[in-house]
């Protein structure tokens, strides 16, 4: 939880409901890699620190997994 909200403090350098999806996707990426969604809850949490829904986060990860 502290590293979800330390990355989105981190990325608030504009109002999160205003960043793009590529820009949203970031973050997603850094959580990924910071392994913030192997806690269980992670996903809500995400969603709504992003202003999102958890089918976006879901669908934002299955992108990333897509590139890889």
């Amino acid at each position: 939880r502290r590293s979800l909200h330390r990355v989105v403090r981190r990325q608030r350098q504009m109002c999160i409901r205003d960043r793009t999806q590529a820009e949203k996707i970031t973050v997603i990426q850094t959580l990924y890699d910071k392994g913030v969604f192997l806690i269980k809850g992670a996903v809500p949490e995400v969603a709504q620190a992003l202003f999102c829904s958890e089918a976006t986060v879901y669908r934002y990860l299955s992108k990333l997994s897509g590139k890889r």
